[in-house]
């Protein structure tokens, strides 16, 4: 039968069939489907390469008879040229789909800024190093990069990397390793979770080779530091000195607590998950650290109570913040 408005409006489906399809008289393939629920839809079925295959043109209300009789016609006219529309329809959909799969990924990656890969790598790969790892190497890729942390951090390329390697490495050779190994360990453990493609830092360079230091103070200079650090207000003066008697790390000593020393103050021990190496250090100190208080008013050797419980407390309830200190200058 050729199908009508009035003929599409009537027609029903039996109640035990899921479905029935009428098909048009007029143009040959053009069809309306029919399902249990009420809701009419336009098809044109046609054969490509010997094998029955459908193509779905929208449901009626949507189109109107016309419309749909209209690309069934345009349908028929590209299988009689050798196409197959539902198989160009599909390969539409699926390449629709993966431009928007592809767009969705490019936008996660420009999401994953330098500054959000930094705090990814301190929350996954850091939770277990030590205190003072977590601490420098994110701080020292932040304060070396300022110009790179709002970038996409897939986006940045090994030149401007060895550029900036270089920069630093003019004045600051250390400072350049340290960002180099801090670079490369953090892009590494970003490529084998997929979060960036390479390492911009695996092949950069930084010339030359680290010299261990082996100055050390003279007698005379060891006493003109400790004369100048007695000048110094709490905490200075007695942080510098403890420097001096314990030649630990200055976050080592600036983190010192009442707990770690024993009742005579002659012996320090250094919890593993305050040292830098992630292991106890033993520290003797012959001179004893309570020395250092001495001269201090309102500054007593005794311990405090419990809520300070920092032998160089900067306030109440934080420790002395040595990092934070200006070092390259100070002279004493």
């Amino acid at each position: 039968m050729k199908l009508t408005k009035s003929g599409i409006d009537a027609l029903t489906c039996p109640p035990d069939k899921r479905d029935v399809m009428f098909t048009d008289s007029e143009v040959k393939g053009f069809a309306v489907r029919v399902n249990a629920t009420g809701t009419k839809t336009f098809l044109f079925n046609y054969r490509f390469a010997g094998k029955p295959k459908r193509l779905v043109l929208g449901q009626y209300g949507a189109l109107t008879l016309a419309q749909a009789r209209k690309l069934a016609e345009a349908a028929r006219g590209r299988v009689m040229a050798g196409g197959d529309p539902a198989g160009d329809k599909k390969a539409q959909v699926q390449e629709y789909q993966a431009q928007v799969a592809e767009q969705a990924a490019q936008a996660a990656a420009n999401a994953l800024t330098l500054d959000v890969l930094i705090d990814r790598w301190l929350a996954g790969a850091l939770r277990d190093r030590a205190a003072s790892y977590r601490r420098d190497a994110p701080q020292r890729i932040r304060y070396a990069l300022p110009h790179l942390l709002d970038r996409a951090a897939h986006a940045i390329t090994q030149a401007e990397v060895q550029a900036r390697l270089d920069e630093i490495a003019e004045d600051h050779p250390t400072t350049a390793r340290r960002l180099h190994a801090y670079g490369r360990a953090m892009y590494g453990w970003a490529v084998k979770r997929g979060l960036v493609p390479d390492n911009p830092f695996s092949a950069a360079i930084v010339e030359g080779r680290e010299v261990s230091r082996d100055r050390v103070l003279s007698d005379a200079e060891l006493g003109e530091f400790w004369r100048a650090s007695g000048l110094l207000p709490y905490p200075f003066g007695p942080f510098f000195r403890l420097l001096a008697l314990t030649l630990q790390r200055r976050n080592e000593v600036a983190g010192m607590q009442w707990g770690e020393i024993t009742p005579d103050l002659s012996t320090w021990t250094i919890p593993a998950e305050r040292a830098k190496n992630g292991k106890a250090i033993l520290s003797t100190c012959p001179n004893r650290p309570g020395m250092c208080w001495q001269g201090y008013t309102g500054r007593p050797t005794q311990r405090p109570g419990p809520y300070r419980p920092w032998c160089l407390p900067a306030r109440a309830k934080r420790p002395f913040p040595a990092s934070r200190l200006p070092w390259h200058g100070w002279k004493l």
